[in-house]
């Protein structure tokens, strides 16, 4: 299940085509939506403003299908598994980069930062560090 696609790098603009004056759309998953429903959130940047959209699934896939790579040359797509990553080139050759998400980082949590202890309570600063500080004070 899609979580979140960013389309970005715009190909040249075109008149005929109304999503060539985009230069970034931002898509993600509605967070008070229904799982039965999927509604995503869909952000069209230009240089000076921003417009919202809500898509179905159906929409956003037509949406990328659509728009990928022949309007915007780089998208991200991500899902609770893994980072998908499309690039075009200027020649048209499409490159498919696949990166597989561990369960931690895909939820937001993940591992504390080295040297600092699960359970200290020092403001995130690592131990050795909170260490030294201790000793100066006292």
């Amino acid at each position: 299940m899609l979580l979140s696609a960013t389309l970005s790098k715009p190909a040249k603009k075109t008149n005929d085509n109304p999503e060539s004056s985009y230069i970034r759309v931002k898509i993600k998953l509605s967070v008070s939506s229904n799982l039965a429903q999927k509604l995503y959130l869909a952000e069209f940047y230009t240089k000076t403003q921003v417009f919202h959209k809500k898509m179905s699934a159906v929409e956003v896939a037509e949406f990328i299908k659509k728009n990928v790579p022949t309007n915007f040359k780089n998208c991200v797509e991500r899902t609770e598994t893994e980072e998908i990553t499309v690039l075009a080139n200027k020649k048209g050759e499409v490159t498919r980069l696949v990166k597989k998400i561990k369960k931690e980082n895909a939820l937001g949590g993940g591992t504390a930062p080295k040297g600092v202890a699960e359970g200290n309570d020092n403001g995130g600063t690592p131990d050795s560090v909170q260490k030294s500080f201790n000793r100066k004070i006292l």
